[in-house]
């Protein structure tokens, strides 16, 4: 691109300095090469009744012959008006240019001071200085046609077409893991597209029942607690075996990854028992375990929401939510950097959020995001609130990303966010004794599609 324009700015210095020659010597005569140059070098618009036109900046296809505006101008930018269109040429002035705008159907010659109708195409034939080349290109301004904040949410009829008591869904290796409780049994449906799914028994467990709302990702492998305080591991989420060495697990509470800044280790998170009480614990990428502080009083056990997050060269994991030991719900956000220590963020404050439980959470747009649960009268809820301090206050988002009517009102749904920015929100229970939703909901804040 560099010497392109190089090229045709030579050329265009060339041709100015040999028409100048030819004023005064008649003799000299323009290179055809130069006559026969019709491209458009720079396009530029000008109304002062549109704000922003003036620094809107195109590009120009030379091999397409297409103009327009990589950075679309804003959603509700209204041309009505008629613009004022700035070209100049690579070469020498054109024998003639003739305009087609789309608006009116209309083609005439163009004397490059009158102003064209932009709200739709518009087509510029260009002749060349000898009127022996012509060259076409089409000029476009591009407008956003939808609110960058807003967010469309679209739902599948059918996910496994098959009933089922408890779902846990999990990214793994770039594919969809999903581990669903059916009729007493477990199983593994995998998928690389969230839309087709194989099924496949899980191996290994002697009968053990797992706690399949807590299975976790750490390194290569899931881990999942059972019933009875065992550790079980698995390299592909078919084949499971006993962690050795593990202490007695209460919670599995997630993962603190390491970052390249730091020296801190990795580490999987959990709740254990400690002769009669329960600890913080980790264990590291080597499968060590370290003891850490006692659990407080106020920390969830079980239906919370984890998401992970990094800030200041580490990475922090973030509990939100859930039921206490003693059974009461919790609006609260306890947060570590080592599986150790925990810290409530917001004991002392108002957290915006009501006490709940089952309540889907993931990090997106570089805010988190928590959506449904269930209060505790146990009504579920369909409402979505996001937190741009990493869990120290929430707000109920009210507009733009509401979910549509037709949204049931959920907890215990398993919540992703895709390499192309869609959160996916599958399953969940309207009910605690209902069965899981077979649906699956998808939905990107528009901005983050527009392309670049």
């Amino acid at each position: 691109m560099k010497k392109n324009r190089l090229q045709s700015g030579t050329a265009a210095c060339m041709a100015a300095l040999l028409l100048s020659s030819c004023l005064n010597n008649k003799e000299l005569e323009v290179p055809n090469w130069v006559q026969d140059n019709c491209q458009i070098a720079s396009f530029s618009l000008k109304n002062d009744s549109i704000r922003g036109l003036a620094q809107v900046v195109f590009t120009i296809d030379q091999i397409k012959g297409e103009i327009y505006n990589r950075d679309s101008m804003p959603y509700g930018t209204v041309i009505n008006r008629k613009i004022i269109c700035n070209v100049k040429y690579d070469g020498p002035p054109p024998s003639a240019v003739e305009v087609y705008q789309e608006t009116t159907k209309e083609r005439k010659n163009w004397n490059g001071s009158d102003s064209l109708d932009l709200s739709k195409p518009i087509r510029f034939d260009v002749y060349s200085y000898n009127g022996k080349s012509v060259k076409t290109y089409t000029a476009k301004l591009n407008v956003h046609q939808q609110k960058p904040d807003s967010m469309t949410w679209l739902r599948t009829e059918k996910l496994l077409d098959t009933e089922r008591e408890e779902q846990r869904v999990l990214e793994w290796r770039g594919k969809y893991r999903m581990f669903v409780r059916k009729a007493g049994n477990d199983l593994l449906y995998q998928s690389d597209d969230a839309k087709t799914w194989i099924a496949s028994s899980l191996n290994g467990l002697s009968g053990k029942t797992l706690v399949l709302s807590q299975i976790t990702v750490y390194g290569e492998a899931f881990y999942a607690p059972a019933a009875d305080g065992l550790l079980y591991r698995s390299d592909n989420g078919t084949d499971w075996s006993i962690v050795g060495g593990a202490p007695e697990i209460k919670v599995l509470l997630g993962v603190v990854d390491s970052v390249t800044q730091s020296s801190r280790p990795s580490a999987l998170a959990a709740i254990v028992k400690n002769s009669d009480s329960w600890h913080f614990a980790s264990m590291n990428a080597k499968g060590k375990w370290t003891t850490g502080e006692t659990v407080p009083e106020a920390f969830p056990f079980e239906g919370f929401g984890t998401v992970g997050y990094e800030a200041v060269f580490y990475r922090h994991l973030l509990v939100i939510a859930g039921k206490k030991r003693n059974g009461e719900l919790s609006n609260l956000s306890w947060e570590t950097t080592d599986g150790l220590r925990w810290v409530s963020l917001n004991h002392s404050t108002t957290a915006g959020i009501e006490p709940c439980e089952g309540a889907a959470v993931s990090f997106y747009d570089n805010q988190i995001y928590l959506i449904g649960g269930f209060n505790a009268s146990k009504t579920a809820s369909r409402k979505i609130y996001r937190s741009a301090n990493r869990g120290l206050s929430w707000t109920l988002v009210n507009k733009l990303i509401v979910l549509p009517e037709t949204f049931q009102p959920r907890g215990y749904a398993s919540l992703l966010v895709d390499k192309d920015n869609y959160m996916l929100l599958f399953g969940g229970k309207e009910k605690h004794d209902r069965a899981v939703l077979d649906e699956l909901w998808r939905g990107r804040i528009n901005r983050l599609g527009f392309k670049e």
